[in-house]
C-alpha cells in the first residue's frame, strides 16, 4: 500500500512538472512565431537563406513541443526569437548595401550611357572608323546600347515600385554592357570606375 502511494505521488509530481513546462513552452512558441512573422517580409527578400534557417528552427521547436519535449521546445523557441533579431539586422544591412549600390548607379550610369550614345552617333557618320572597328561593329554597339537604355528604364521603374533588388540587378546589367561597349569603342570607362560595385541580389 505504501509502495502504491509512493508511486502515485511520483506520477503526480511528474505530471505537474510536465504541465508546468508546457505553459512556458507554449508561450515561448507564440513569441517565436511572432518574431518569425516580423522577420519574414525583409528576411525572405534580402537574406532568404538565413530566413529559411530561422523558419526551420521554428518548425523544429514546434515539433519538440508536439512530441512532449517541452524543455527542448522552450529552449528552441527562445533561440528562434534571438535568431529572428539577427535575421532582421542582416536584412536591414543588405537593404542598405543595395540602396547605396543603386545610388552609385544613378550617379554614374546615365552619364556613361550618354557618352556611349554620343560616340556611337559620331562613328555612325564617320568617313573612317578607328582600327579594329567596322560598320558592323558600330551597328552591334548601337543595338547593345538600345538594350542597355531599355534595361536602365526598367531598373528605374523597379526602384520606383520599391523593388530595389530588381533595380540593382538591372542596373548591374547596364553597367556591364556599358563598360564592354566603352572598351570596344576605345573609350576610357572613367565613369564606370567611379561607380561602387553593386551588391549581388539575394538568391532565391
Amino acid at each position: 500500500m505504501r509502495l502504491v502511494k509512493t508511486f502515485a505521488f511520483v506520477t503526480l509530481a511528474a505530471f505537474v512538472a510536465v504541465a508546468c513546462g508546457k505553459g512556458p513552452a507554449q508561450a515561448a512558441l507564440t513569441a517565436a512565431d511572432a518574431a518569425v512573422s516580423g522577420a519574414k517580409a525583409d528576411g525572405e527578400k534580402f537574406v532568404p537563406e538565413q530566413f529559411k534557417a530561422l523558419a526551420d528552427a521554428a518548425a523544429a521547436a514546434k515539433s519538440k513541443f508536439d512530441s512532449g519535449d517541452y524543455k527542448g521546445a522552450l529552449e528552441g523557441a527562445q533561440a528562434v526569437s534571438t535568431q529572428a533579431q539577427a535575421v532582421v539586422a542582416a536584412a536591414a544591412k543588405k537593404k542598405t548595401e543595395l540602396m547605396e549600390a543603386w545610388k552609385g548607379m544613378e550617379g554614374s550610369l546615365p552619364g556613361m550611357v550618354a557618352d556611349i550614345q554620343k560616340k556611337v552617333m559620331e562613328l555612325a557618320t564617320a568617313r573612317k572608323l578607328p582600327a579594329g572597328l567596322d560598320k558592323a561593329g558600330v551597328e552591334s554597339a548601337k543595338t547593345a546600347l538600345e538594350g542597355a537604355t531599355a534595361a536602365w528604364a526598367e531598373a528605374g521603374t523597379a526602384f520606383g515600385a520599391g523593388d530595389v533588388l530588381k533595380a540593382v540587378a538591372k542596373g548591374s546589367e547596364v553597367k556591364k554592357t556599358a563598360e564592354e561597349l566603352m572598351g570596344k569603342l576605345g573609350m576610357t570607362p572613367a565613369a564606370a570606375d567611379a561607380a561602387p560595385a553593386a551588391a549581388e541580389p539575394a538568391k532565391k
